[in-house]
């Protein structure tokens, strides 16, 4: 039986206006605000920081459980590439590796990204089915909950 994630957040180990990432019992949680990228080295300068703070907890058996919901939508060529750079680095090493996202849409998105970069991700819609996807230790798959 898959148990949810305990949820108890400490203090961020990353904050910025684009993320903020706490760590709470068993998993990391990252989420992404709403506040747009004022160009492209903004975002190059806080996937730089980013990835070197989650690096310090890769090797601590950690799930990742990243809150994409209020994140603003956004697929021009230019930002596609730079983030492209710069998802893999930032997402691999957890497991599970546990996605929330607002719509369907961006579910299908989101789980493009997730094949073309090799990186098996939950992705999902309900908070409640990201806090039990986190929470299992076992595969990071919860298979009869996964779309």
């Amino acid at each position: 039986m898959v148990t949810p994630a305990t949820h108890r957040e400490g203090p961020p180990v990353h904050e910025s206006p684009y993320h903020r990432v706490q760590r709470c019992d068993d998993h990391l949680r990252m989420a992404r605000s709403a506040e747009p990228y004022a160009d492209l080295d903004a975002l190059e300068r806080e996937y730089e920081t980013l990835v070197a703070a989650l690096g310090a907890y890769r090797d601590h058996e950690l799930g990742l459980l990243v809150d994409l919901r209020d994140a603003k939508g956004r697929n021009d060529a230019e930002f596609e590439e730079t983030l492209g750079r710069w998802r893999r680095k930032s997402l691999e090493g957890y497991r599970p590796l546990v996605i929330l996202v607002r719509s369907e849409l961006g579910r299908m998105h989101v789980e493009r990204h997730m094949r073309a970069d090799g990186l098996d991700a939950v992705v999902v819609t309900d908070e409640e089915q990201a806090l039990r996807a986190v929470g299992d230790r076992s595969s990071g798959v919860i298979a009869q909950d996964r779309p």
